[in-house]
């Protein structure tokens, strides 16, 4: 079968689930690995009025801020809103991801069909209305740890459609919900999101998996990226020096 056909053959598996919004972990085609949580269900057409009707279940609001987890292995992204702007923030949904390019690891030059890991921020210009695939979230690659490896790439997205070059497709329902999410919370300007993307979750046991992976050292910093927010709920401030990731945990206020 060639990748085109894979692509199709997904799409139309996930279109087959009629009003289900969440596809069950054997179905999405992923192993079982340590540490996923139970998806959060909810409604599989796109509706404002209950989108911020959800945002309450958390205390949230359209508008507070936001933080996109994104999981290669388990086919997942997460979205995380910090209720009022203040505090720990709170797990609001986790997405299925329809379709990504490529394989575990980071995407390091134009045309290699991988999608990317590392920690990017977006701000409002990075928040599209329209694109190729419906809407799209833009990461921001290459980020000054991807140019610091000389990583070459551009227009790397969370987009709609279930098709993926570099990508991570969402379905149309589902990234306009993301796109709802990311757009209310750059609506100040000056304001923006963190997507931290990991090749899967990082718990200790996923990294013995791969401790003779090329990529282990470079996981490691993901994990320390992935560790400070797993201790204080609060995305970790996060810098380059001599071309790694230096993380510093944030303590809730």
């Amino acid at each position: 079968m060639t990748e085109l056909a894979r692509q199709r053959s997904r799409r139309k598996l996930l279109l087959s689930l009629g009003g289900l919004t969440v596809l069950p972990l054997g179905l999405a085609g992923c192993e079982a690995v340590d540490g996923a949580p139970t998806l959060v269900n909810f409604s599989r057409d796109f509706n404002g009025e209950a989108l911020a009707s959800d945002l309450t279940t958390i205390d949230a609001n359209l508008g507070d801020p936001i933080l996109l987890r994104v999981f290669k292995q388990e086919r997942q992204l997460e979205a995380w809103v910090q209720p009022g702007g203040k505090g720990a923030f709170k797990l609001f949904r986790v997405y299925p991801i329809c379709y990504f390019s490529g394989k575990l690891g980071p995407k390091t030059k134009q045309g290699d069909m991988q999608s990317p890991e590392g920690f990017y921020y977006a701000r409002s210009n990075h928040v599209r209305h329209q694109s190729q695939y419906h809407r799209a979230i833009d990461f921001g690659y290459p980020n000054a740890f991807d140019r610091a490896h000389g990583y070459t790439g551009s227009e790397l997205l969370i987009h709609g459609n279930c098709i993926s070059s570099g990508c991570y497709a969402m379905t149309d329902p589902l990234v306009d919900e993301l796109y709802r999410l990311t757009r209310a919370a750059t609506n100040t300007p000056g304001t923006g999101f963190w997507i931290h993307a990991f090749p899967f979750r990082m718990t200790q046991n996923n990294m013995n998996r791969y401790d003779d992976s090329q990529w282990l050292a470079f996981w490691k910093q993901l994990k320390s990226g992935y560790d400070a927010f797993e201790m204080t709920k609060v995305p970790p401030q996060i810098r380059v020096e001599n071309r790694h990731y230096v993380v510093t945990a944030v303590e809730t206020a």
